[in-house]
């Protein structure tokens, strides 16, 4: 069968002498291609300059309607205690003890129920209830330095009857809902736990930098106020039940171990009812900044831009794509620049 090998011989030869011919042509179509963008380019340069530019004054009038926000920092480190609820000790961990379990978790961060409970809806919003900050949060607008005053929406909520205008749409009424307060708090609160010092990092971010402050202080004298009292009220029942308990025992072996007990609820009940910062101990205390940390108006103007040259050059492929062939322009740099490449390719 010579030949038969001979013509399938040829036919790889074939084959193989087409393969870089093949290549070269998909290079040379996909450098037309590119070179065919860049000359629509350079031929609607004037419609590109132009998009580019209404983007960027439509970015530098947005970045200057935006109101400066401030925000305000305070780092705090958490209370190592004996006292039982932050740590899971105490009654629990002593009455283990006595039906031999190791219930000790004496050694729990507080950081972690502190921080989840500062971030907690029933806080934040109770926090802008109790406070009278739901105007603030929900209706403001800016802040005027000048008078030392927020500016509130008046198409929103009518300060002097103190009563919301905007239409209610079910089922949503009038004044904010909850899910409204809350979301708008985490837009403007920020908390970090650093796992490696242990230190909680909270801030809040608002149009006035006195408020910032105060309202970060005021946040956390209430977190750990009401860890505080939760935590008294949790001993003053241990106290009750274990001095109920020992007047009504009646196996005399249990009277020591009860009394034990008593003396270790009678102690952190005097610890939770003196320790002020129970939760959260001030390591930097809330600042008042006096430089604006927001909106970064350079950024977004510099985003108009190249949101304006994206949208130009989407704009002139549609338009040169939508053209009959025989009306679209001769690209004369286009040209030029393929009869150059085409001479290379030659020479080589």
């Amino acid at each position: 069968m010579p030949g038969a090998t001979g013509s399938a011989n040829r036919t790889e030869l074939t084959r193989a002498s087409t393969l870089p011919d093949n290549h070269t042509s998909g290079q040379r179509s996909a450098d037309v291609e590119l070179l065919d963008v860049l000359g629509l380019l350079w031929f609607g340069r004037w419609v590109l300059v132009r998009f580019v530019v209404l983007f960027a004054i439509a970015g530098v009038v947005l970045a200057l309607a935006l109101p400066n926000q401030y925000r305000s920092e305070a780092i705090f480190k958490p209370v190592v205690s004996d006292v039982g609820s932050l740590q899971g000790g105490g009654l629990l961990s002593q009455v283990g003890a006595l039906a031999g379990l190791n219930l000790d978790l004496s050694g729990q961060d507080n950081a972690v129920l502190a921080v989840e409970t500062i971030k907690s809806r029933p806080f934040l919003v109770g926090f802008a209830r109790r406070r009278a900050l739901v105007p603030l949060l929900m209706a403001a607008t800016r802040w005027d330095p000048t008078a030392d005053k927020v500016m509130l929406d008046t198409s929103i909520y009518d300060q002097r009857q103190q009563r919301w205008l905007r239409p209610p749409k079910p089922p949503r009424t009038s004044a904010p809902t909850d899910d409204e307060i809350y979301d708008r708090f985490r837009q403007i609160l920020a908390v970090d736990h650093e796992a490696e010092t242990g230190l909680v990092r909270v801030s809040i971010t608002y149009y006035s930098p006195q408020l910032a402050q105060s309202w970060l202080s005021a946040m956390i004298a209430d977190l750990n106020e009401g860890l505080r009292q939760r935590e008294i009220g949790m001993r003053q029942r241990s106290i009750d039940y274990l001095t109920d308990r020992i007047k009504s025992n009646e196996i005399s072996t249990l009277d020591d171990q009860l009394a034990d007990l008593l003396k270790g609820e009678i102690r952190d009940h005097m610890l939770a009812e003196v320790r002020k910062e129970y939760a959260l101990e001030t390591v930097a205390a809330p600042n008042r900044p006096f430089m604006k940390s927001g909106p970064n108006r350079a950024l977004i103007a510099a985003v108009g831009v190249v949101v304006g040259a994206i949208v130009g050059t989407f704009y002139l492929l549609l338009r040169h794509a939508r053209r009959p062939y025989r009306e679209r322009p001769k690209l004369v740099p286009v040209r030029w620049m393929r009869d150059k490449l085409a001479g290379i390719r030659s020479a080589r």
